[in-house]
């Protein structure tokens, strides 16, 4: 009953709209009117466009008239560069300049427990290893549009440019039970080693810090879509790229400590494994770019 309530309603919300529409105060002259209904809908020299990714409202609407929820948009967001907000700035009704930025950071700790060495403590006792995780990006574009047509729908094209980088995920380790001379094997969480590809050292008895690959990219794109215009200023746009990008990478890391019984005391190894770089030309978007642009 609901679904079939929310379908009413939202087959129903254009109709009015558009009625609405209709009820516009427009010069009888048929220039004055196709102009004036031009300028309430399309963006115009001097305006101001936000656009975001359109997949998630898309999904949803598709998954409310389904028991499954598997319904996917009709168009895949590009998987790099993603561009969840992007702007644009109107130096004539069918010229744009455009920007945009994905910037990215997490930060996440994790708790283990582990028995307390401490001879004093008892079987009940207990500390507590800590792990840490950061990581941070940032991706910036900048690139110019142009449009053609002059009715509900409009094609636009152009090109961009982009550069980024981003830090690869930083851990580090801290144990509640030190390593000393009278506990050379403290009890510890076993942290998995996070560094793909990069080997423990055989005698290292526990990991310390690991750093995964930092990446940075370059490249240019071409780009060429629709946009369809629902409601005024209001549109439902698409568009694919073919682009060229070179992408590289940097050394990951781990290091790890054990204890060094000639030198009576603990010793750090590094190991570092280096990486490798790419170039790629091609459809970026093979599935498509949707979004849902506001004009202002």
């Amino acid at each position: 009953m609901l679904k079939n309530l929310t379908l009413i309603l939202l087959l129903s919300f254009p109709i009015v709209l558009f009625a609405q529409d209709d009820s516009y105060d427009y010069d009888y002259d048929d220039d004055a009117e196709d102009k004036t209904e031009t300028n309430n809908f399309l963006p115009q020299e001097g305006d101001w466009g936000l656009s975001i990714s359109a997949q998630e409202p898309l999904l949803l609407v598709g998954n409310l008239f389904s028991a499954t929820n598997t319904h996917s948009a009709l168009w895949q967001f590009p998987s790099s560069p993603v561009f969840v907000v992007r702007g644009k700035l109107f130096t004539a009704s069918d010229f744009a300049f455009r920007a945009g930025a994905q910037l990215f950071f997490s930060s996440n700790t994790a708790y283990s427990s582990v028995a307390d060495d401490d001879p004093a403590a008892t079987a009940d006792d207990y500390l507590d290893d800590e792990q840490k995780i950061m990581s941070t990006g940032v991706t910036l574009l900048f690139g110019i549009e142009k449009r053609k047509g002059n009715n509900r729908v409009q094609g636009f094209y152009g090109a961009d440019v982009f550069v980024g980088y981003g830090y690869g995920s930083k851990y580090t380790y801290n144990y509640a039970n030190d390593m000393t001379t009278a506990n050379q094997t403290p009890s510890s969480t076993g942290w998995f080693n996070p560094v793909a590809g990069n080997p423990t050292p055989v005698n290292a008895y526990r990991i310390l810090e690991a750093k995964t690959q930092n990446s940075y990219s370059a490249g240019v794109q071409g780009f060429i879509g629709v946009e369809v215009f629902l409601f005024p200023k209001v549109s439902l746009g698409g568009n694919f790229t073919w682009g060229i990008r070179y992408d590289g990478n940097t050394a990951t890391s781990g290091t790890w400590e054990e204890w060094d019984a000639t030198a009576n005391a603990v010793e750090e190894t590094t190991i570092e494994t280096k990486n490798g770089s790419s170039i790629t030309a091609g459809i970026d978007n093979a599935g498509g770019d949707v979004s849902l642009n506001f004009y202002f």
